[in-house]
């Protein structure tokens, strides 16, 4: 088992007591969440239109684009993002097209 080192929060970021004691937040590991994945979509797209497809569904860290369909998100999240996966493990990828 690896050891960890407990998180301290500034002030400023201490939730109100009736929210988080603050014994709960000193509990808490620096490595509580070790590995992450943020997707952001562009502009989601409403309705039922058909997706354009992986080709022309871009996912990068540097991507520019401005919007996606909610359906190309979701195949994003399960074909490049599910466990087993690593490209983009503790990165913030942008979808879109």
């Amino acid at each position: 088992m690896r050891s960890s080192t407990l998180l301290a929060a500034p002030e400023a970021h201490i939730p109100p007591p009736d929210i988080l004691p603050r014994e709960e937040i000193s509990k808490t590991a620096k490595d509580f969440v070790p590995e992450f994945i943020i997707v952001r979509a562009a502009a989601l797209t409403g309705g039922d239109s058909a997706p354009k497809g992986r080709e022309a569904t871009r996912g990068g860290e540097t991507t520019t684009t401005y919007q996606v369909n909610r359906r190309e998100v979701a195949r994003f999240i399960v074909d490049d993002c599910l466990p087993g996966k690593h490209e983009w493990v503790n990165k913030l990828p942008v979808v879109g097209h």
